[in-house]
């Protein structure tokens, strides 16, 4: 599955524009987390349309587990769900969120190279280097 991930409308970019002139001290976050989108994913920082299957969570994703190469972060490793999905999932986006629950996008659409069907009883899983962190270069 090949899974490139690029800022959203507002979510990532609206971020890095307040740490950088809003006056915010810039902290480094060193896990993010992963959030299935099973509808069309929101076009700025707010969560809609995610995942609500009983057994589905946010899946961490800590930094150190990417290879950054310019503006390009990619899974070092495979990234596999903790619990198989009790129903079928049709996964048409991932994003990274900054907290396990709540919280907001820093970026959003990772496409997923067209809709994933997770079954029920399927562990969601994706490939070491095919989740693409791309941030557009100005």
């Amino acid at each position: 599955m090949a899974s490139t991930l690029t800022s959203g409308t507002n979510g990532g970019a609206a971020y890095v524009m307040s740490r950088l002139f809003g006056g915010s001290p810039v902290s480094q976050i060193t896990t993010y987390y992963l959030v299935v989108f099973v509808g069309t994913p929101p076009t700025d920082d707010t969560i809609s349309n995610e995942c609500t299957d009983g057994t589905y969570t946010r899946k961490a994703l800590a930094i150190s587990g990417l290879t950054i190469t310019g503006n390009v972060a990619t899974n070092t490793a495979d990234i596999i769900w903790d619990a198989a999905f009790t129903g079928s999932v049709t996964v048409l986006d991932v994003g990274l969120a900054t907290l396990s629950t709540g919280g907001y996008l820093h970026c959003v659409k990772a496409t997923t190279g067209g809709s994933v069907v997770v079954g029920a009883g399927d562990i969601f899983k994706i490939p070491a280097g095919d989740l693409s962190i791309n941030i557009p270069t100005l």
